[in-house]
Parts: C-alpha cells; sequence; structure tokens
C-alpha cells in the first residue's frame, strides 16, 4: 500500500509538481481545517506519534492523521539544518497553527545558522484573517521567512501540498487540505524533486507586498 502511495505521489502534472494523476481521493477524511477536533486531541497523543514516527523513519511512511501528520512535520524540522520549503494553500490550520509545530519553526528560525525559510501560498489573505501563529512568528523574523503567492491559473488550482528540507526529508499531500500523505525523513532524490518543483512556481510567483506592511 505505501508502495502504491509512493508511486502516485511521484507522478508529474505540467506544472512541475509530483502529484496524483489517477484523481482517486484517500479514503481517510480527516482535514487540515478540522481545527475543533484538533484542539481537543492530548499532547501525549502527539509525543506518541512523534516516538513512532522516529522509530519506522526509515523509508517512506503514510501518514493518515493529524497527530502523526504533526509529529512527522516537527522531526522534519528538527532534522534540517539550514533550509526549507513550504508549499501550502494557507498555512494549514490543524497543521502548522499546533503548538508543537510552532515550536519547531521557532527553534529552527533561531538557530543562528543563516537559515530560510520559504513559503509559497495560494491564498496570502487567509492566514492574516484567521490570526494565524506561524504568520505572527514569521513578523518578529523578517531576515528569516521569505512569502509568496502563486498567480498563475495552474499554479492555484494545484491541488497538493509539501514540505521539505535540506536534510533529504519531505511530507507530501497529494490533497493539500487534507493531513494524509506519505513522508520519509531521509529521501534525497525526492526532496530534490520537491524542491525543484518548488524552485520553478517561485520564480513564477509574486512576493507578498502585503506581509511587509507587518515587518515581514
Amino acid at each position: 500500500m505505501v508502495q502504491t502511495a509512493r508511486n502516485q505521489a511521484c507522478e508529474t502534472t505540467v506544472t512541475g509538481f509530483p502529484g496524483r494523476g489517477d484523481g482517486k481521493k484517500p479514503s481517510n477524511q480527516s482535514t487540515a481545517g478540522d481545527t475543533g477536533r484538533s484542539r481537543s486531541q492530548p499532547k501525549t497523543r502527539v509525543r506518541q506519534a512523534a516516538r513512532r514516527h522516529r522509530a519506522v523513519a526509515s523509508g517512506p511512511k503514510a501518514i493518515d492523521d493529524r497527530d502523526t501528520a504533526i509529529a512527522t512535520v516537527v522531526s522534519l524540522l528538527d532534522a534540517s539544518r539550514r533550509g526549507l520549503w513550504l508549499y501550502s494553500r494557507d498555512l494549514d490550520p490543524g497543521l502548522f497553527d499546533a503548538p508543537g509545530v510552532v515550536d519547531a519553526f521557532r527553534r529552527f528560525a533561531t538557530a543562528g545558522r543563516g537559515n530560510e525559510i520559504r513559503v509559497i501560498l495560494q491564498d496570502a489573505d487567509a492566514p492574516q484573517r484567521k490570526n494565524s501563529p506561524l504568520l505572527a512568528l514569521a513578523q518578529r523574523l523578517p531576515t528569516v521567512f521569505q512569502f509568496r503567492e502563486v498567480e498563475d491559473p495552474v499554479d492555484r488550482s494545484y491541488p497538493s501540498a509539501y514540505l521539505t528540507t535540506d536534510a533529504g526529508g519531505y511530507y507530501f499531500r497529494t490533497l493539500g487540505h487534507r493531513f494524509d500523505g506519505e513522508a520519509d525523513l531521509h529521501s534525497p532524490g525526492r526532496a530534490r524533486q520537491l524542491r525543484g518543483a518548488f524552485m520553478a512556481v517561485w520564480e513564477r510567483a509574486r512576493p507578498v507586498t502585503e506581509y511587509r506592511a507587518l515587518g515581514i
């Protein structure tokens, strides 16, 4: 099953992004915007998911719930050296606003190694409307965070989302509004593929100048 998910995630679209070509949606119904349920999850479950993820970190693994998604993002951030690349619809409420994730971004951003975080958004207004804590963190660290928003209609319709790192890790979600996807803490080839796709869109995306008024 994991191999099938990996094969599907490695297909490419005309945008240069890896994507899913069969149009099938995963059966899991968890969503990145389900903040009501997500806030009720005990922190112990997140820690347990983190331990499980580290214990099976070798090779691509299926991610199918919020706790494991959070643990995966934290593990990726903690393993990163100097570079992170995040492609997101709107900073994904329920995932990138989780306290553990925000703390991991803070650790990375304040490590003092000249670290850089590049973020491509499909909707740059949404994080401001929703008072995203990650955006608030970025406001305090404008030399680390860079934001751009897609303009090309093809890019705007791209359904997936992902995070990749310079340590060779990635977390790819075929449908960006859901948690379920695939992750690997060390897959340099796949990470390079995602980073190359990211940079192609980055070059044609617009800087989010409205964030500059916030100090970003």
